[in-house]
């Protein structure tokens, strides 16, 4: 037994168990660090970025790079909108950075009037994307953000631009399930 401040003894089987519980209790603190500031699991429950992404995929989010660079043109992102319920964010696509002029007509995007092609959206060929125009330039600090399966997205087209740091963080690849695994 060895003695420690306060007169307590502890044996060898108390010093390892305590060992661990500190051990544990730093895991939990440093996992709790990371899914805050570093990286999280974020899971979707949502239609609106398929195909992309389904209902039950689990995507790996980047929140570093979203708080210090911002992101880049059709970068799967993870957001808040304002006015909406809190905690519950959405999965969406950047489609107009800062300085862009955006419009989608007969299904076809316009950035800064030109064509863009969009391989990742849902065929066009069996729905009809309502035209689209944003009343001006982008202003700087701001993006508009859109589902890849723009007839059933909630999104920029309805609930506004959005900050930078109403961007959670970036979507870099899914996880879940395993036969699915992909970059982003």
């Amino acid at each position: 037994m060895q003695q420690v401040a306060g007169g307590i003894f502890l044996n060898k089987k108390m010093k390892s168990a305590l060992g661990w519980v500190a051990w544990i209790i730093g895991v939990i603190v440093v996992s709790l660090l990371l899914n805050m500031f570093v990286f999280s699991v974020a899971d979707v429950h949502q239609i609106s970025m398929q195909p992309t992404l389904v209902e039950n995929d689990r995507v790996i989010v980047d929140k570093i790079s979203a708080r210090l660079f911002g992101p880049e043109r059709f970068d799967v992102v993870v957001v808040q909108f304002p006015n909406t319920e809190p905690n519950k964010p959405f999965i969406k696509r950047v489609i107009g950075m800062p300085g862009d002029t955006v419009k989608i007509v007969d299904d076809v995007l316009y950035i800064n009037d030109e064509v863009v092609e969009q391989p990742f959206i849902i065929d066009t060929a069996s729905q009809h994307t309502e035209d689209y125009t944003y009343p001006g330039v982008i202003p700087e600090g701001q993006y508009l953000v859109m589902g890849d399966n723009r007839d059933s997205s909630l999104d920029g087209r309805k609930l506004g631009l959005l900050t930078q740091d109403q961007i959670i963080g970036i979507g870099r690849c899914v996880i879940w399930p395993l036969d699915d695994i992909q970059w982003l």
